[in-house]
């Protein structure tokens, strides 16, 4: 079942304690409310520009969906800055994704679906969900 969170704002406290259960290398930097608190091994902002170019394009609310979302950061991101809502998908329930999310109280848009998704899966999403937008960065090669 998918997670929606809203919840008050995250204390520096609340901030340091999750930073203690997550991993010592992660894959994308981790935003809380705007803030990189932890860096990830991949240069997210070398690739934000070439993604917001695409974004800027719309001229009304749009839809995410992150397939393979990881820490969030493209995500989350988008939420902060767009109208848009984000689904992100995440099977690897060690990257704490909706904690992330949860941290990041500010953004009433986003949504964790924490599933390894399959192709089928996506074929009966595809049926009865649309899209505007669709990232999966170093997912598709894998499935």
């Amino acid at each position: 079942m998918p997670l929606l969170f809203m919840n008050a704002t995250s204390s520096a406290d609340d901030v340091a304690q999750f930073l203690t259960k997550v991993r010592p290398v992660v894959y994308q930097d981790i935003v809380i409310n705007g803030t990189t608190v932890k860096e990830g091994v991949k240069d997210c902002e070398i690739r934000y520009p070439i993604l917001k170019n695409i974004l800027d394009q719309y001229k009304r609310p749009f839809t995410v969906l992150d397939i393979g979302a990881s820490e969030g950061n493209f995500s989350i991101r988008i939420a902060r800055e767009y109208d848009a809502s984000c689904v992100m998908i995440e099977g690897d329930k060690t990257l704490l994704l909706p904690s992330i999310c949860a941290l990041n109280n500010q953004q009433k848009n986003l949504i964790v679906l924490e599933k390894f998704i399959t192709a089928e899966d996506l074929k009966e999403l595809s049926a009865c969900e649309h899209f505007d937008v669709v990232l999966a960065f170093n997912v598709v090669h894998q499935m």
